[in-house]
């Protein structure tokens, strides 16, 4: 050519969507410059956040259902095609990308999505519905049935968790076995309670010595009939009691175990932990420690106004509350999680009134391995607001009384 041409056409290398454009017309460019950014969008990256727990049932080429928001009842299918090698120091998650088709273009980047990857267990695998196992933070129980009405408390040790609902059990359980899967706290109070109750009495009796025979029968007794003890007994869990060997003194004061009932009392507990449970999921962290004063005020009145034998829910309680008096708020958040459980095992046998919440949600945080109360099923984790306010997952719901 004698001259260059007005014009120059390049040719893109893909065919797909101009996302940006870096000149403008009439601008210089040299070799090199980058003047255009064109996408191909018939296939996405779905970037995924899994808990380091999860990463070792990650495999590259693994099939993955997506579902997102924006196209309600659809599943598409993609894969995995990377796995980042660290994790994310502050949500302790790792990034697991998986490639999704898109010929219709019905998906946009920045659409948010949930991926669901299936990981095969081991075919012999023993499992358990999650509410079976009750996670107490040093150890994990499990109630089993050991018949004619009585439960026995197992020390187990569990598995992963399976996207339905159920989890593996590696030891502790044997394949038939029946499990409580609900009201464990109801039996372990009561287990408690009962236990305190006999505590009372050899104390009486071991004082009364002198009585001879009579004292003698009562206290080869050590198991009120039909209940366990608690969970440090787990040896003489399952032993039956003749009813006919105790005096009736000792089976007075066994069968005269009350319920806690329902009163504004009851109500009055509840409303500052949910109160608590909403300022340490707030995205905003508290200024400074929690003020847990007016929960130890409400459990103690509590106490006060319940029969002995039905306290066992507010002690709790009020022990575990006055363990988070004056500590700093870091330390409140490690406390909350054995105040969490005194109060959803008190939920569980006495729930508040609508006058608190219409409904309460069970939620569960498998990073620290704890639950909490809420009043909406929108997680706020208590544990990691700051970092993970997101974490966790709704166990179930605790439907509440009307009011008397």
């Amino acid at each position: 050519l004698d001259r260059a041409p007005r014009t120059v056409t390049f040719f893109s290398p893909i065919a797909g969507h101009l996302t940006e454009k870096m000149v403008v017309e009439g601008a210089a460019v040299k070799a090199g410059d980058r003047v255009l950014r064109i996408v191909d969008h018939s296939l996405l990256w779905l970037d995924s956040q899994v808990y380091g727990q999860d990463m070792p049932f990650i495999k590259l080429g693994q099939e993955v259902i997506a579902t997102v928001d924006a196209a309600p009842g659809r599943q598409i299918e993609g894969e995995v095609i990377f796995i980042a090698p660290h994790l994310d120091p502050a949500t302790r998650t790792a990034t697991v990308r998986v490639a999704l088709p898109n010929a219709e273009f019905t998906l946009r980047p920045g659409m948010y999505a949930t991926a669901q990857i299936t990981a095969e267990l081991a075919d012999d695998a023993l499992l358990v519905p999650r509410e079976a196992v009750i996670d107490t933070g040093t150890r994990q129980i499990a109630f089993v049935s050991a018949g004619e009405g009585r439960f026995e408390p197992r020390k187990v040790k569990a598995g992963v968790s399976s996207g339905d609902g159920m989890i593996q059990i590696l030891e502790g359980l044997a394949p038939g076995e029946q499990v409580v899967t609900s009201g464990q706290f109801l039996l372990d109070a009561e287990s408690r309670m009962r236990e305190a109750v006999q505590k009372h009495l050899d104390d009486r009796l071991l004082a009364g010595k002198d009585n001879g025979a009579a004292a003698a029968t009562t206290t080869t007794n050590k198991v009120p009939a039909g209940m366990p003890m608690s969970g440090e007994m787990e040896a003489n869990a399952s032993v039956p009691v003749d009813p006919s060997t105790q005096s009736s003194t000792t089976q007075a004061a066994v069968t005269a175990g009350a319920k806690l009932t329902w009163s504004t009392d009851v109500d009055a507990v509840f409303a500052p932990y949910l109160e608590m449970a909403k300022a340490l999921g707030a995205a905003k962290p508290p200024q400074g420690p929690l003020n847990v004063e007016p929960l130890i005020v409400a459990a103690q009145k509590l106490v006060d106004v319940t029969p002995p034998d039905a306290q066992a829910h507010a002690r709790n309680i009020l022990k575990a509350a006055a363990a988070l008096k004056g500590k700093p708020l870091a330390e409140q958040r490690k406390l909350f999680t054995p105040l969490s459980e005194a109060v959803i095992a008190m939920a569980e046998g006495c729930p508040p009134s609508v006058a608190v919440a219409d409904k309460l949600y069970v939620l569960f945080c498998p990073m620290k391995k704890s639950r909490w109360l809420q009043t909406t099923d929108e997680v706020a984790n208590p544990y990691y607001a700051t970092e993970m306010k997101q974490c966790g997952e709704v166990k179930r719901t605790v439907a509440t009384v009307a009011a008397k």
